[in-house]
C-alpha cells in the first residue's frame, strides 16, 4: 500500500512523512491523503478509528457495489468508476472521501488515472489559493481528460479499421473490431456513471479569499465535458456497428465469390462427367471404341464444351 499525506498550504502541497496509523489532523489545516492499494482491508481500522459511519466504511471497502455519491454526517463519498488504463477498459474505482478538512483518494496501485496530477497541481493555472474543492475539481478534470484521451485513441483506431477493411477482412480483423466494440461499450458505461456521480457532487464551502466564480465555472465545464464525452462514445459505438455490418457484408461477398467459383467449376465439369460416364460403361456394342481417333475426338469435344461454357459465363458476367 502506497500512502502519501499532503498538507495544503495556500497554492502548494507539502508532503508529510507520517505513517497513516499515526496521522492526526489539525482542524485549521487541509490535508490530502492519497492512497494507492489493491487491497482496502488494511484501511478499515483507520476509518473505524476516525469513528466514521459503518455504511460509509462499507461504501469505501466495496466500491463496486456502491458506485455513487453519498452524503454522510461526517464525510462525503464518491465512488467513481475509471478505466484501468487507456488500453484496458476494465473498471477500477477511484474513491474520493471528503470531510471538513481532509480529502482522501483511494485507487488501485497500477491505475494510471492520477499519474502526474501533482505536477498539474503545482502549475495552478488559475493562480488562486486552493482548498479541498480545488483538488476535487482537478481530480474530476483529470478523469475527464483521460476519457477524452481514450476517445481520441478509439477514433484513430476506427479510422484505421475503416481504411483497412477492404484489405484485411479476415477473422483476425473481425476480432479487432469486436474487441474495440467491447472496450467502447465498457468505457461508455464508465463515463455514464461518472457523469451522474459528478452531476450530484455537492458543493464545498469556499474560503472568502478564493476566486470561487472561476473554479465554479470550470467545474460546470467539466460536468458538461462528461456529458459531451458520453455522447462521443455513443457515436463511436454507432460507427463501429456500421463498420462491423460493412465487414459482414464484405465477408458475405467473399463467400458468395467462392461459391460462384465452385458453381462455375461444377457447371464446367457436369457435361465432361456425363461424357466420361457414358464412355465408362461396359457395353459390348460401343462403335466409337473401334475408331482409332475416337479418344482424340472426345477430348476435342470436351475441350470445345469447356471453351463454349467459359465464353458463356464471361459474357453473362459470372466472373465479375
Amino acid at each position: 500500500m502506497d500512502v502519501r499525506i499532503k498538507k495544503i498550504v495556500k497554492d502548494k502541497l507539502e508532503l508529510i512523512d507520517t505513517p497513516l496509523d499515526q496521522f492526526s489532523s489539525s482542524p485549521d489545516e487541509n490535508y490530502w491523503i492519497e492512497i494507492k492499494t489493491d487491497d482496502r482491508s488494511p484501511l478499515l481500522s483507520f476509518f473505524e478509528k476516525a469513528e466514521l459511519e459503518p455504511q460509509l466504511i462499507n461504501q469505501i471497502y466495496e466500491p463496486k457495489f456502491n458506485s455513487r455519491a453519498s452524503i454522510y454526517q461526517k464525510a462525503i463519498v464518491l465512488n467513481l468508476p475509471v478505466p484501468h488504463s487507456k488500453e484496458d477498459m476494465s473498471t477500477d474505482f477511484l474513491t474520493i472521501l471528503s470531510s471538513s478538512n481532509i480529502l482522501i483518494t483511494i485507487i488501485p496501485k497500477d491505475n494510471e488515472s492520477l499519474t502526474g496530477l501533482d505536477e498539474e497541481i503545482k502549475q495552478n493555472p488559475f493562480a488562486v489559493d486552493f482548498d479541498l474543492f480545488y483538488i476535487v475539481y482537478l481530480l474530476a478534470n483529470r478523469v475527464l481528460q483521460n476519457g477524452m484521451s481514450i476517445a481520441t485513441r478509439n477514433r484513430k483506431l476506427i479510422l484505421r479499421y475503416q481504411n483497412e477493411i477492404e484489405e484485411k477482412a479476415d477473422k483476425e480483423f473481425q476480432n479487432k473490431i469486436l474487441e474495440l466494440k467491447k472496450g467502447i461499450g465498457q468505457i461508455s458505461d464508465i463515463v455514464e456513471d461518472q457523469y451522474y456521480i459528478m452531476a450530484f457532487m455537492p458543493k464545498y464551502h469556499w474560503n472568502a479569499e478564493i476566486k470561487t466564480e472561476i473554479i465554479s465555472n470550470e467545474m460546470k465545464n467539466v460536468l458538461s465535458g462528461y456529458e459531451y464525452l458520453e455522447k462521443r462514445f455513443e457515436r463511436q459505438e454507432d460507427k463501429l456497428e456500421i463498420l462491423y455490418n460493412q465487414y459482414q457484408v464484405m465477408l458475405q461477398e467473399k463467400v458468395n465469390k467462392r461459391l460462384n467459383t465452385l458453381t462455375i467449376v461444377n457447371a464446367i465439369f457436369v457435361p465432361l462427367t456425363l461424357i466420361s460416364g457414358i464412355y465408362g460403361m461396359n457395353f459390348l456394342n460401343m462403335p466409337e471404341l473401334d475408331n482409332t481417333n475416337a479418344y482424340f475426338v472426345v477430348l476435342g469435344v470436351m475441350a470445345f464444351i469447356v471453351i463454349v461454357e467459359l465464353l458463356f459465363f464471361w459474357k453473362n458476367g459470372w466472373f465479375d
